[in-house]
């Protein structure tokens, strides 16, 4: 029986995606997706917890259509997969959490971001060698 990796999500953007361009005209894109649970407390009061999801997205046409039209504050449903990787950074061993982005929509109406007379905002540009896989 194959076990299935597969997560929801409902929440906000917390910022402006963040677009990343590595290797040969390849780009990936960073969400930062918070999602929200309510709790009683132990005086039996409501109380709502924010968690911060750590979304990216490789797959072409999607990256192009989230720079396009989601931002911050817009209301989004994402599937996606989970993965953890391992890394070392100053001799210690860490772990990074993320969600890989197989579907997203936007719930806030999705329209196109205004184009700006201003320069667009350039990405980041990471070398393959500093590539997490």
């Amino acid at each position: 029986m194959a076990i299935n990796n597969n997560c929801r999500f409902l929440g906000r953007l917390g910022k402006d995606p963040e677009i990343i361009s590595f290797g040969m005209d390849r780009q990936m894109v960073k969400l930062s997706l918070a999602v929200s649970d309510n709790y009683k407390d132990k005086d039996g009061e409501w109380q709502e917890r924010t968690t911060w999801v750590n979304l990216t997205c490789f797959r072409p046409g999607l990256v192009d259509v989230i720079q396009k039209y989601y931002s911050k504050g817009s209301m989004v449903t994402v599937e996606a997969t989970y993965q953890q990787r391992e890394y070392e950074k100053d001799g210690e061993k860490r772990a990074s959490h993320e969600f890989i982005i197989q579907e997203i929509r936007n719930l806030s109406g999705g329209k196109a971001k205004p184009e700006s007379q201003e320069e667009p905002k350039k990405s980041k540009v990471i070398e393959d060698d500093d590539m997490p896989f």
